[in-house]
């Protein structure tokens, strides 16, 4: 027979935090830090003394990724992240820092944990993507930025 479970047990957790304007002012820096990184470890530490957690979910961000010159396509978690070189915006250092810190707290035995490295993400109360978008539309801006991504896709891909 199995055992019923409680609706107190969490099994997994996937936080999403959406970031201010991570190219912004610095003023944030302090608190980049403390949400991504220490909230981790929080976390982390959280889960293993409930010992109901089994699996740890953290959104990174793909731009962690140092020096892949922009692009993200064939890159995978043993490509060198902002948490080696410790370089670029703050906010990034800091997603690239919990991110390692969540790779190396993976446990078979334990709590199993893993990162996603999304490119962009944009939600309700959104000021960064949206806007910026709808602005490039509206100045007609986007055609002529489409055009060159398809001849640029053509020429590096050998598309029809």
């Amino acid at each position: 027979m199995r055992r019923k479970k409680s609706h107190s047990e969490l099994l997994l957790l996937i936080p999403i935090l959406a970031s201010p304007i991570a190219y912004g002012d610095h003023l944030w820096d302090e608190k980049y830090f403390s949400v991504n990184l220490d909230g981790c470890k929080n976390l982390v530490a959280g889960f293993k003394a409930v010992d109901t957690v089994k699996g740890f979910v953290y959104t990174s961000s793909a731009p962690i990724i140092a020096g892949s010159g922009g692009s993200y396509s064939r890159a995978d978690e043993t490509y060198p992240t902002l948490a080696v070189h410790q370089k670029g915006d703050p906010y990034h250092v800091a997603k690239a820092l919990a991110d390692k810190f969540v790779l190396e707290a993976n446990d078979p035995h334990g709590i199993r944990t893993a990162c996603i490295r999304p490119t962009a993400m944009y939600g309700e109360g959104d000021r960064q993507m949206i806007p910026h978008t709808l602005n490039v539309i509206d100045s007609g801006r986007f055609r002529r930025r489409l055009r060159s991504y398809i001849r640029s896709a053509r020429t590096s891909r050998s598309l029809p």
